[in-house]
């Protein structure tokens, strides 16, 4: 239910008659800030302030169709303008006091008795559609003795427990006797003038499905991701993958280049690579358990290696439970290396860090509840019953906190954010690890997976995901893939709450924004992260083996791009949680996409989720794409990138960037996004914040006069809580993007917003250039402004030379040869680990109005781990303030210098109102726009 307000399942009452003018007491009203709320009148609507008010119940009834095999759990209602104040408002507005000083209700219908002492609040009746009996009143509810205005705010009720398995729940909302006159601390309102005591705004139910999985945990431990014999089972796949050797393929785990899935597992499992004949005999050879039983461990802790101990014990003992041979080790063997373990890791219990935010069961609680639910796990009953106890103790005392948050509803959880697989997944670990054992353990799995639906919808239907890239949804992800893990080993089904039809989608946007340069696209809260620290797109794209639908097909050009930019071992140093989709034969895959499939130019559009790019491949352009030998990251060098935000800045840490722009040329990023700093701080800029948030920290169009109360360090250029379009055209045969700021950039918002049209235009040309043009209009009750665009770069204090590079080395010189063009001279390779850098750039500039770039001081922010960060800028700036322009900027490339082509942007006298002409070389390309009105649109692009 929502505010359209279903006509069969809604109805409302009473009827009154007021000198013979009937109404009803509950009206739809389309309020400008409240859209269709039911308000609730407390007198005849249309009348003055001199008729009564009556305390004769008023009501709403809802309707709610329970889903099969569903229960109701939780109302949740929206209300704004309540004024409940009960029958003996107490304090209350001078208006409403006998001449004693008492709180009376005054204005209230003569003839009505108000004797009853109601108190303040909304009472809600239950019932069963079609039965009148066993219904329930409670109440009073939220809000209660409380002035509210526009501003709507939600609140919640658990459902009576004998009405939450019915087939149709309906729920009445009424108020009775409450005066709506009173005081909410020094804020009082008369009873005389408020006509309405409340305003609903929607009221929906949440429901969930009974709890009922084809199976339960093991009764026996080890029982986490199953029970021995189909834990070891479904293991064998690795055993079965074929052997690769060097020189021709790498032998274990690199940077860009096709992990050795065979030899990492044996690495992590049986100690070293089985193909090349390394298997360790003895196990004090084993490179995880020699360590433990020289006790050097104790001195040296390592949590992944502990894990690969945990995992070596529980394989050695399920092989041998199961009667097979080749155990590797005896059971005498792991009788010696566990006694030494529990020793070792027993003795530094205490030395774990439990919480990280103070919030006793938050993201820092996940790797403790994880490792010590293994470890009690696995070891069960090699464990005294002290250890038991300082085990189950702690741990505990973190459950409660965590019923705690679920009961009371704490953001931490009900934010549905990335948050809520962490500490769902913690809170499974600890369930499926005591199930049998512990009274709480089934309803703290059932609470963890209930409000994984909460994060539903965080993976958008073109494949976005609403928080970003790096790292929100590799948090997400990897835990909801780990809970889904555990559930289908232990109650034998998948977790429905996530949308797994959309990840192979998820998977192809997450690789396309990971940038030809090697690092992630970094908008919003997000960090240019190098490569893939996980198999997140590859499982992804499994996504039906995951959830155990069928098998998967991956498109060989789709591992490719994801091996380019793999990150050595990470994401396999833990082999209880990799899945075994991931035992495939990579490397004949990928093979099957050569790099001349990755020519061309490739528009890419994701409008749920405001994301684009260009990417262009242009195989044979650089000397770098030749390098390395089983690597393929340096293949990239030979693409060219350019990436747009239409984020809307209504979702989840997200920043008012509409319009910002990453571009990547021959292996570096020439223009760069500020990354993962402050988090929701809005308009502010310096010196008050980082500018990050702000478009005047993003590669995008700025209103430098659009300040609030003229303070230099706010800047509302783009209004909050205001999405724009983005959108794939196509203009004379040419596939681009199309970005429409009109109601971002405040064409509505007469209270902070400046322009009433801004349409930015991105699309390619041959030689992997780009052209950005940009058009706006100034408000009409706006003065003329000096509108500019912002470029940011990579900039360090101390630069290295060309021959000092390493990985992490970014930064790129800006030049200004004139007023009209830019030059970006990158130093370092991103793709090659010590190289220099083969790339250049250049933006040429021109506009209807004068106007030229100017080059600004470097500055240096604060990023969200408190590491100081430098960005170069600068910015095309009018000659003066204007009502409005358009403007072309060309994005040129090559990977040198001197190899950057001459080029040109002239304006063209034609038959449309503007055109520009942009000549690189001897290629010349005509932009004609219509320009009614100062209003810009994208006519032809023709190839002279």
């Amino acid at each position: 239910m929502s505010v359209s307000w279903d006509a069969d399942r809604v109805e409302a009452g009473p009827i009154k008659d007021y000198a013979g003018d009937p109404h009803c007491r509950v009206t739809l009203t389309d309020h400008p800030t409240n859209g269709n709320a039911l308000f609730f009148a407390n007198r005849w609507p249309g009348g003055s302030i001199h008729i009564p008010i009556s305390g004769d119940p008023t009501w709403a009834q809802f309707r709610f169709p329970l889903p099969p095999a569903h229960r109701a759990v939780r109302l949740n209602y929206r209300i704004a303008w309540a004024r409940l104040f009960g029958s003996q408002p107490d304090p209350c507005h001078a208006d409403d006091t006998d001449e004693l000083g008492n709180c009376i209700p005054k204005y209230k219908e003569a003839a009505e008795d108000w004797s009853e002492n109601v108190p303040p609040g909304l009472f809600l009746l239950w019932g069963k559609a079609g039965n009148c009996q066993g219904y329930l009143v409670t109440g009073p509810h939220d809000p209660a003795a409380y002035i509210s205005y526009s501003g709507a705010e939600t609140y919640s009720v658990e459902v009576p427990e004998s009405l939450q398995t019915v087939d149709e729940l309906v729920v009445a909302a009424f108020i009775y006797r409450q005066y709506p006159g009173g005081c909410d601390g020094a804020n009082c309102l008369s009873g005389r003038f408020v006509y309405n005591s409340m305003a609903i705004q929607d009221i929906t139910l949440d429901t969930e499905e009974i709890f009922n999985p084809p199976s339960l945990p093991a009764l026996d431990h080890p029982r986490l991701f199953g029970a021995n014999e189909q834990w070891l089972a479904g293991q064998e796949v690795f055993n079965n993958l074929p052997c690769y050797y060097a020189p021709v393929y790498d032998e274990g785990a690199g940077w860009g280049s096709v992990t050795n899935i065979r030899n990492m597992w044996d690495i992590y499992t049986r100690g070293g690579k089985v193909c090349n004949g390394e298997d360790p005999v003895l196990i004090e050879d084993h490179p995880d358990a020699a360590p433990y039983l020289d006790l050097t461990a104790a001195g040296n802790w390592n949590e992944d290696r502990a894990i690969r101990v945990l995992h070596l014990v529980r394989r050695v003992r399920a092989c041998h439970e199961q009667g097979g041979g080749g155990c590797q080790f005896s059971l005498a063997d792991i009788d010696v290396l566990v006694a030494q373990f529990i020793a070792v890791e027993i003795a530094r219990f205490g030395d774990w860090t439990w919480e990280n935010q103070g919030l006793v069961f938050d993201l820092g609680t996940l790797p403790p509840m994880r490792y010590w639910s293994m470890f009690a796990d696995t070891l069960w009953d090699d464990l005294s019953q002290a250890d038991h106890d300082t085990i189950a103790i702690e741990m505990g005392s973190r459950i409660d906190i965590f019923l705690q948050h679920a009961e009371n509803h704490h953001w931490a959880l009900y934010n549905g954010n990335n948050w809520t697989p962490v500490l769902s997944l913690a809170a499974m670990y600890w369930a499926i690890t005591y199930y049998h054992e512990d009274p709480r353990a089934p309803q703290v799995a059932l609470t963890a997976l209930g409000v994984l639906w909460l994060h539903r919808d965080f993976y958008l239907p073109d494949g976005a995901y609403k928080e970003g890239l790096m790292m929100y949804t590799h948090v997400s992800f990897d835990n909801l893939r780990q809970i889904n893990m555990l559930s289908r080993a232990t109650f034998g089904e998948s977790i429905d709450s996530v949308r797994w039809d959309r990840m192979p989608a998820v998977s192809q946007w997450a690789l396309e924004f990971l940038a030809p340069d090697g690092l992630t696209v970094d908008y919003g809260d997000s960090w240019a992260k190098r490569g893939w620290a996980t198999f997140m797109p590859l499982y992804m794209a499994m996504a039906s083996e995951l959830t155990g639908q069928g098998p998967a097909t991956v498109d060989p050009c789709t591992a490719r791009a994801y091996f380019n930019n793999r990150w050595f071992d990470w994401g396999l140093r833990n082999p209880f949680t990799i899945d075994a989709s991931l035992a495939r034969d990579w490397v004949a895959l990928v093979e099957q996409c050569s790099a001349a499939a990755l020519a061309g130019t490739y528009v890419t559009v994701f409008e749920d989720g405001g994301w684009g790019n260009i990417r262009v491949g242009l195989p044979g352009s650089t000397v770098t794409a030749t390098l390395g030998d089983v690597e393929q990251r340096y293949e990239q060098a030979d693409q060219t990138f350019l990436s747009v935000s239409a984020i809307p800045n209504t979702f989840p840490h997200t920043e008012l960037d509409f319009g910002s722009l990453v571009w990547v040329a021959y292996g570096t990023r020439l223009l760069a996004d500020l990354g993962y700093g402050s988090i929701d701080i809005g308009y502010g800029i310096p010196p008050d914040y980082a500018p990050d948030n702000n478009p005047t920290g993003h590669n995008t169009l700025v209103v430098p006069e659009a300040l609030w109360d003229g303070d230099p360090s706010t800047n509302t250029s783009q209004v909050e809580d205001t999405p724009g379009v983005i959108e794939s055209l196509n203009v004379s045969g040419i596939e681009l993007l199309h970005l429409d700021g009109d109601a971002v950039y405040g064409r509505d918002d007469l209270d902070d917003g400046w322009l009433d049209t801004f349409d930015r235009w991105l699309l390619p040309l041959d030689g992997g250039h780009f052209v950005v043009a940009d058009g706006f209009r100034v408000r009409a009750d706006r003065p003329d402004s000096s509108v500019q665009e912002y470029w940011h770069t990579y900039d360090m204090l101390t630069p290295p030379a060309a021959v000092d590079c390493h990985y992490n080395s970014q930064h790129v010189e800006i030049t200004l040869p004139d007023p009209g063009r830019l030059h970006l001279l990158p130093v370092c390779s991103s793709l090659d680990r010590y190289g220099a850098a083969e790339s250049a750039g250049e933006i040429v500039g021109a506009s209807l109005a004068a106007g030229g770039f100017v080059v600004d001081a470097p500055f240096e922010f604060l990023n969200r781990l408190g590491v100081t960060e430098r960005r170069g800028r600068a910015r095309w700036v009018p000659d003066q303030a204007l009502r409005s322009d358009l403007r072309v900027f060309l994005l040129l490339a090559a990977p040198s210098e001197g190899a950057l082509p001459a080029a040109t942007i002239t304006q063209d006298p034609c038959a449309a109102d503007s055109c520009f002409q942009v000549s690189i070389g001897a290629d010349t390309w005509e932009l004609s726009f219509s320009g009614q009105d100062g209003v810009y649109d994208l006519l032809s692009v023709v190839q002279q």
